[in-house]
């Protein structure tokens, strides 16, 4: 994982309440404390220190979950992740009414046992609109049986992000209505649902222009590969 000189030298200025990244207070003063910004080399310290302040926070929800979630100040009101993604998940009920465990789940620990499922997290680079966005992931796939019909859910949580997303949840599901007769009545559905904070700056309509066919092309993307994965794999099984 890299940043660009812009982003570094963003870094290089952050401070509490006032830095161009999403960070903590104690992301923001570990990079302060541990890098000699006045070394020839300090671009590389800068980013080994980026890239080891992350994995620290990764490893720090992994142990405790949601409890270890982001509390962003990089402003001067500081911004909790765990409250974002709690109200994003509110306004989602038909996880927790359909898949209780699920949301269970992602509310609670990031260990919680849940019968039939993956878990992993992975960290990405992605631009939207003007600035790259640096931000990992929490991904979970479980089976679900219900009746005659089996469904796959995949809930992809957004744990942090250095720009624009205050929360982010994605939820893709594949659910087969006839177990006996598997894809004869299938249906492939996605959602997502993100908060930003673009609603300041003159800039603002634009930004939130680019965010939103940014996550619109993703979605139709998303859909046109599963949907390609499947019909290979249904041909196959036909010649098989």
């Amino acid at each position: 994982m890299s940043l660009g000189q812009v982003e570094l030298e963003t870094l290089r200025g952050c401070r509490v309440g006032a830095c161009g990244l999403k960070m903590t207070a104690e992301m923001i003063t570990r990079l302060q404390r541990e890098v000699d910004w006045s070394a020839p080399d300090w671009q590389r310290r800068a980013m080994t220190t980026y890239r080891r302040v992350l994995f620290d926070y990764v490893q720090g929800y992994q142990t405790k979950g949601p409890a270890a979630l982001a509390v962003y100040e990089d402003r001067p009101e500081p911004l909790r992740l765990s409250d974002e993604l709690a109200s994003i998940l509110k306004a989602t009920p038909y996880i927790g009414q359909c898949i209780p465990e699920l949301n269970r789940h992602l509310l609670g620990s990031s260990d919680t046992h849940l019968p039939n499922s993956e878990h992993f997290l992975y960290w990405s680079l992605e631009k939207f609109g003007y600035k790259p966005v640096v931000s990992i992931t929490d991904v979970t796939i479980c089976r679900v049986m219900q009746g005659s019909a089996t469904s796959y859910v995949i809930a992809s949580m957004q744990i942090y992000a250095d720009h624009y997303f205050t929360g982010s949840l994605g939820l893709a599901a594949f659910v087969d209505k006839n177990r006996q007769r598997p894809g004869s009545d299938a249906r492939l559905i996605y959602l997502n649902r993100s908060r930003v904070d673009l609603l300041q700056g003159f800039f603002s309509g634009l930004k939130r222009f680019f965010i939103k066919r940014r996550l619109l092309d993703g979605m139709d993307r998303y859909l046109r590969r599963v949907k390609e994965r499947l019909e290979d794999e249904n041909r196959s099984r036909k010649t098989a």
